[in-house]
């Protein structure tokens, strides 16, 4: 899901600066704009289907609402993907580990702390596809009873 957000992303910056233009400045214009972005929604469900949507946008609409807009709607997705874990997997979360470059944008972690209504915590670890394929993978072959184990 999250190689799907930063395209959405990176797509969003293109779109209306360009692909040169630093994230802080994005980051920046969407801080300006409430949460809902005034109406203005992203429709990012690009797993069952391979378009994005907007709507709400109107004529005092600004790129700033479209970015803001793409942060919630993938907030979004990821609250849908997160519940649909919690079911199958019968747990409930009580935080949200961020790790790789989206876990820098300060604006998306509140909005994703805010919307999940859980805390979030950003991990320094730059190997951390590597240590979780690997605690995975020996909890897999039986060398830990459970991922917590493996990772304590």
């Amino acid at each position: 899901m999250q190689w799907l957000a930063s395209g959405v992303l990176e797509w969003v910056r293109k779109l209306f600066w360009t692909a040169e233009t630093p994230w802080q400045m994005l980051i920046e214009e969407a801080r300006l704009i409430a949460p809902s972005a005034d109406g203005v929604k992203m429709q990012c469900d690009l797993l069952s289907c391979q378009n994005a949507g907007w709507q709400g946008v109107t004529l005092n609409t600004t790129r700033g609402h479209f970015y803001r807009a793409a942060l919630e709607g993938l907030t979004a997705q990821l609250q849908r993907n997160l519940q649909m874990l919690e079911k199958i997997g019968h747990f409930k979360a009580s935080e949200l580990l961020l790790v790789g470059g989206g876990s820098r944008n300060t604006l998306w972690n509140q909005i994703k702390a805010n919307m999940l209504d859980i805390p979030v915590k950003v991990l320094d670890d730059a190997e951390t596809t590597v240590a979780g394929a690997a605690l995975f993978g020996w909890y897999g072959v039986g060398e830990f009873n459970s991922p917590e184990e493996a990772r304590a």
